[in-house]
């Protein structure tokens, strides 16, 4: 009996991890196709260019907020909205 429970119960745990697997890539997949249909529906307007090239040279948010003049929150809002850097 107690073997026959041990069997069941590491056969059990073979399977949740077979199908815990496969959920963990389905979501990996999932997100690697929000992030691709996210860069395809917003398009990107100038500045949202301009902070691009800005975070691709390396500088942080709060350093580009101080040279554009305008507030940390509006540059994270860009950040996201556009997928920023790209």
């Amino acid at each position: 009996m107690k073997l026959t429970r041990e069997i069941y119960e590491l056969d059990y745990r073979k399977k949740w991890l077979e199908q815990r697997q496969k959920e963990k890539k389905k979501r990996f997949d999932d997100s690697i196709d929000d992030s691709i249909n996210a860069k395809d529906i917003s398009p990107m307007s100038k500045r949202a260019a301009q902070i691009n090239e800005m975070m691709k040279a390396g500088m942080k948010p709060r350093e580009i907020a101080k040279a554009l003049n305008v507030s940390p929150r509006n540059i994270s809002d860009m950040k996201s909205r556009h997928n920023l850097p790209r």
